[in-house]
């Protein structure tokens, strides 16, 4: 067994420098932190990670008691915790109950003997006395879904949001013809929704069926043969199964199922409700907010439902058969519509026909081509003026589309769909913009050192653009012998995305349009500022000539530079390349991200707008989305970035509701009245192109006296 000093006397240093190393501590020199490394290589030596905790009292061991991993909904909260904490200081130790009391309390006790810094716990127990008395009173205990009586750290689910969306459903239906079927050690949960809708009279006794695991089957049997029901509803999903099963045998799979479950949406018959818990969210919720946000601990932390899934409530297409076309600018998204758009033609009888075209020749397409387009996607920085000359107001159209609309604008998205009060718009590809970073050099000890050598801090992902620029510059040394090319890339030609480069700076420090200033768009002194860290960013950085984001992107994912700041929409492509392993995310410097992406609408010359709205309709069904998803492309569909998959292929999607709703693309005064947001960074884009390089003070005069001169409102 190789030891540390076995490493020391092969690196030729002390036994104190070793440790330091492996442990990341200390005023190491580079050559000796390569020395140390090299032997480690040299030898094959394998740190104890288990060990070491062990050594230290495990103070950083979270334990999980979970009923089992089995079932669907708890492997996806157990994924949840674990992603979230994954690379932390934190090891998780997982206990499952059997769902049984005697069982759990026989973990308690063996785990009191270990010191344990964090319980997590779905917890069989009807009382929290058990834990008190046996954990250490400083051990941080949260319960999770069930809440034992005297809990007092909670996380769980809208109970109250689930009863209502029920009564809801179940109102309309013959209460004699639904059967209730449980478990007869159903959960806390279960009891709240049965008791609640006994209790609203929508359910009597005689319709409740209760069973032991051991009987379960067969009784449900019984049951789905007697063709008294129509509806079956169980909230547990793996009843739910049982019943499917059971309906299938029978020849009676037309009967409707409803059950309460962490299983995503996946039946395919439409009569099969699933009404979706996203345990995996809980699971990442319950981690963030127990080990990197303690100080925003509330007692009771709730997480909404997702509810019913409309891939099971799919709205019947193709009411006018007709061939309709998509006008956009080329995106990830507009080419996953395109690869999937068979199944709405399939759907519809009509036939979706997407002309992509330059963003240079966007508007002289849509308007003076003599080719009409139902259906338009408009960029978020031109939807205010375009939105309004162009596109049709959808409220009042549908009430299927009205219910979208209104989903959306309850999450958050009226940026990517309002223009004063009418809604004009659904948002496409809505995005902002992310700091990517690569881990692997920002995570390298010696990379560390070099940066603390030169600069004198510690090396961090940048939460300023005075840091992204520092951090650019440090990367772009040649003498570091990086294996990259610079710190960052940047586009040096299309002029538009010049002026969003230098408008990410000045938002990050308080900057905004000042609309009502008579002398100034631009306020003078954040301008100077953000043009001085534009400028020591374009000084370095890989300056690229193409008319659009393509080379930049490009330029991280071979591997060419350390980070990049770019728009979610553009950047789904990192997930099928090899640099993805490596690749962190993090809010923009300043944490004042430019929004992106676009907004989807009917052209108000359209006379095709029954097969328009069928297609709004179908791109924001749970199954369409999630397949879009899937090929690339971002939707404004909240439940689906927060599904497991896509927190794994495409992690930034699970907090790009937060990153949008902090956004920023001035597109409209703080009156509300349209602004050509066009020209504004046409102008800024054009003056800086040429003269990034000259005096700060002197550029963005000549820019507010060129932005003076044009009429943008």
């Amino acid at each position: 067994m190789v030891t540390i000093k076995d490493i020391a006397k092969q690196a030729g240093v002390s036994h104190g420098t070793v440790s330091n190393v492996l442990n990341n501590k200390g005023n190491v020199s580079v050559k000796k932190i390569k020395l140390v490394k090299q032997a480690i290589k040299e030898l094959g030596y394998i740190s104890n990670e288990s060990a070491k905790l062990l050594r230290k009292g495990a103070t950083n061991t979270v334990s999980l008691i979970v009923p089992n991993t089995i079932e669907t909904h708890y492997s996806q909260f157990l994924n949840g915790i674990r992603n979230t904490i994954d690379n932390s200081k934190y090891r998780l130790q997982i206990f499952d109950t059997l769902d049984r009391p005697e069982k759990e309390k026989e973990i308690l006790e063996n785990m009191a003997i270990e010191q344990n810094n964090s319980v997590i716990s779905i917890s069989s127990l009807k009382s929290v006395n058990f834990y008190e008395e046996i954990l250490p009173k400083e051990t941080n205990v949260t319960f999770v879904v069930r809440k034992p009586q005297k809990a007092i750290k909670y996380f769980g689910f809208n109970f109250e949001q689930a009863l209502e969306d029920m009564k809801i459903y179940f109102e309309n239906i013959d209460k004699n013809k639904i059967a209730i079927v449980l478990n007869e050690s159903f959960n806390p949960f279960e009891k709240f929704i049965v008791d609640g809708l006994v209790n609203c009279g929508l359910f009597n006794s005689a319709n409740i069926f209760c069973s032991s695991v051991s009987r379960l089957q067969k009784d449900i049997f019984s049951i789905v043969q007697t063709e008294k029901f129509s509806h079956f509803f169980s909230a547990d999903s793996s009843i739910g199964s049982i019943v499917k099963d059971a309906l299938n045998f029978v020849g009676s799979d037309e009967k409707f199922i409803v059950s309460i479950s962490g299983d995503d949406g996946k039946i395919k018959n439409p009569k099969h409700l699933t009404y979706f818990l996203n345990y995996y969210e809980l699971g990442v919720e319950v981690a963030k907010h127990t080990f990197f946000e303690m100080e925003s601990w509330s007692e009771e932390n709730i997480v909404e439902c997702v509810g019913f899934l409309n891939n099971n409530q799919v709205v019947p297409l193709g009411r006018k058969k007709a061939n309709i076309s998509l006008l956009s600018v080329p995106n990830p998204t507009v080419k996953a519509i395109n690869r999937i758009k068979t199944n709405f033609e399939k759907r519809s009888s009509a036939e979706l026909n997407i002309v992509e075209t330059a963003p240079v020749g966007f508007e002289q397409k849509l308007l003076y081509s003599s080719e009409r387009y139902d259906l338009i996607r408009i960029d978020v920085a031109q939807f205010s003026m375009e939105g309004q000359r162009s596109l049709l107001p959808l409220r009042g159209l549908s009430d299927d589309l009205n219910k979208v609309m209104d989903k959306l604008l309850n999450n958050g998205y009226h940026k990517f769909m309002t223009i004063g009060n009418k809604v004009l718009g659904l948002p496409l590809d809505p995005s902002s913009q992310v700091l990517f970073y690569r881990k692997d050099l920002f995570g390298d000890s010696i990379v560390q050192r070099m940066y603390f050598e030169q600069y004198k801090s510690e090396l961090e992902v940048p939460r300023t653009w005075k840091k992204y620029a520092e951090v650019a510059d440090f990367f772009n040394n040649p003498e570091n012998k990086f294996d990259i090319s610079a710190g960052v890339s940047m586009n040096a030609e299309n002029v538009s995305i010049i002026a969003t480069d230098f408008f990410g700076a000045y938002y990050s420090l308080g900057g905004q349009l000042n609309f009502n200033d008579s002398t100034s768009l631009l306020n003078v002194e954040i301008a100077e500022q953000a043009l001085y860290s534009y400028s020591l960013l374009r000084e370095g950085a890989l300056n690229e000539l193409d008319s659009w984001w393509t080379n930049v992107i490009n330029n991280f994912i071979s591997g060419k530079t350390a980070m990049l700041v770019g728009y979610m929409n553009h950047l789904s492509s990192i997930a099928s390349e090899s640099i993805f392993s490596v690749t962190g995310y993090a809010p923009v410097p300043g944490n004042r991200p430019l929004l992106g992406g676009g907004v989807l609408g009917i052209n108000k010359e359209s006379k095709n707008i029954d097969a328009a709205i069928d297609f709004l309709l179908w791109i924001f069904e749970h199954q369409v989305s999630r397949e879009l998803t899937r090929q690339g492309g971002t939707i404004a569909t909240v439940e689906v970035n927060k599904l497991e998959e896509f927190s794994q292929t495409f992690p930034w999607l699970y907090d790009s509701d937060k990153l949008l709703y902090g956004g920023i693309r001035e597109n409209t005064t703080e009156k509300g009245a349209p602004v050509n947001l066009k020209i504004i960074e046409h102008t800024i884009g054009t003056i800086l192109k040429e003269k990034w390089r000259k005096h700060p003070k002197e550029v963005i005069q000549e820019i507010n006296r060129s932005l003076l001169k044009n009429t943008f409102t």
